[in-house]
């Protein structure tokens, strides 16, 4: 049955010259065998040339309609060529545009992340925390560092041996021999806050003197019950209304009002980078002490006013006749017992 699908669709297709061919074959035959006659044989040449005319032409029109099928399709395949290259110029257009505008973008965002931020008095404690998470560092330099003994000494003696890694604390603070700076301190602090404040205390130069004093003990304390912190304090002369802490993310400048906001700037860009040159300088001018002369001296779980009035000597601070027994009591607690003034 195959082939005779084939057979008839292949004489379908050739019809034509199929029925020339028939046409001529016959009449051959009739011609040799002397049936037809001339004037008959004559008439089949002129219907078999006729025949095949016809197919000539009907193939001669179907080639030209081929043809100009071909072209016009050619033509239609061109414009729609022409209309995606032009559609991807504009594609690559828009891509470059959309790529200078991202670039834009970028620049932007990475001059906001060079510029010195505000913090808000409610994020400067979880920014404390995150700075001393993993850092390996920590420079102070402020006023007489009551966060520093609460929270700053402790937590990085924490980390560092939960890393089991050093860590440099760099501190300067007022010169507690130095009764002029204390009291022009003492004055300032009274002028933003005054009378006693949340821990009941007023501003005096003697309560300057006591916690500058305080920030020393827990400094040699600190250093002796953590020995991964490598302590190095100095004394300054000049007092200042900002306070800085640098961690190896970032440096935070706050204030003696722990209700205003602060300042941050990231590790990596300008302002940090300023900031610790500042420090670094600031603190070679500073007035260095030997925290190594107070080993031998203190009892850290039995901390006594001799211990303390025998390791201020030592350092080359000595207490003067101003400081009384309370004093010195005053100056043991806020050392060992600092209250953190964020909390």
């Amino acid at each position: 049955m195959g082939v005779l699908f084939s057979l008839a669709r292949w004489l379908r297709d050739n019809l034509d010259p199929v029925a020339a061919l028939s046409l001529a074959v016959l009449f051959s035959f009739l011609g040799i065998a002397g049936v037809a006659s001339q004037d008959v044989l004559s008439n089949a040449v002129l219907a078999t040339l006729a025949v095949i005319a016809f197919t000539l032409v009907r193939e001669r029109s179907a080639r030209e309609a081929l043809k100009t099928g071909v072209a016009a399709s050619t033509s239609q395949l061109e414009g729609s060529v022409d209309e995606v290259r032009d559609d991807l110029r504009s594609l690559r257009a828009t891509v470059e545009e959309v790529g200078l505008a991202v670039e834009h973008v970028d620049r932007q965002l990475a001059l906001l992340d060079s510029l010195i931020k505000p913090t808000t008095a409610q994020s400067v404690r979880r920014d404390f925390e995150h700075a001393m998470v993993a850092t390996d560092r920590w420079v102070y330099k402020g006023g007489t560092g009551t966060f520093l003994r609460a929270v700053t000494l402790p937590t990085n003696g924490e980390n560092a041996l939960k890393d089991k890694k050093p860590r440099r604390i760099t501190i300067e603070i007022l010169d507690p021999t130095n009764v002029d700076v204390c009291a022009r301190y003492g004055r300032h602090r009274a002028a933003l806050a005054p009378g006693p404040d949340r821990f009941g205390e007023a501003w005096t130069t003697q309560r300057v003197r006591n916690e500058s004093y305080a920030t020393i003990l827990a400094a040699s304390y600190h250093r002796y019950r953590h020995a991964l912190l490598d302590i190095q304090l100095g004394l300054c002369g000049t007092m200042s209304a900002f306070r800085y802490d640098l961690s190896s993310s970032y440096i935070l400048i706050t204030q003696e009002d722990g209700t205003a906001p602060a300042l941050k700037a990231m590790s990596g860009t300008f302002f940090y980078d300023s900031y610790e040159v500042d420090l670094r300088l600031s603190f070679e001018q500073s007035r260095h002490l030997d925290l190594a002369a107070g080993d031998a001296i203190l009892d850290p779980d039995t901390v006594t006013e001799s211990e303390v009035r025998k390791l201020f000597e030592a350092l080359g601070v000595p207490l003067d006749a101003s400081f009384s027994s309370d004093d010195l009591q005053s100056i043991i607690r806020k050392a060992l017992k600092a209250e953190n003034p964020y909390a």
